[in-house]
């Protein structure tokens, strides 16, 4: 993992780049190793790494000859974010026997 230092604090152009079998990148138009230190991360199986998601990153070349594997968790403040647009809701209104399973309802919030 690549990780530019400093680069959360700015807003950086980018384009959308799409394959086909693959997800969406966001490709920087700028040349980002001219105006930021790269730090690399030494990350090895079942390694976290938490940074912001506006921090300028990628990952290196692979070279295991093994497919990557990854999972995102984001945490967004919904409050503050513009355009924030979930891709999955959840309510225990929507799933009763869920909160029951996970304690008669504990946790769910107060009607």
């Amino acid at each position: 993992m690549l990780i530019a230092e400093g680069s959360h604090a700015e807003h950086l152009p980018y384009e959308l780049e799409r394959r086909e079998g693959a997800l969406t990148q966001l490709r920087i138009l700028e040349d980002v190793e001219k105006t930021f230190e790269i730090y690399r991360c030494v990350c090895r199986r079942g390694d976290a790494i938490l940074f912001s998601d506006k921090a300028a990153h990628c990952t290196g070349q692979n070279r295991s000859g093994l497919p990557r594997i990854s999972g995102i968790i984001r945490y967004v403040d919904a409050t503050s974010a513009k355009r924030f647009q979930p891709m999955m809701t959840f309510s225990y209104k929507d799933s009763p026997d869920l909160a029951e399973k996970i304690g008669g309802g504990a946790g769910a919030p107060a009607e």
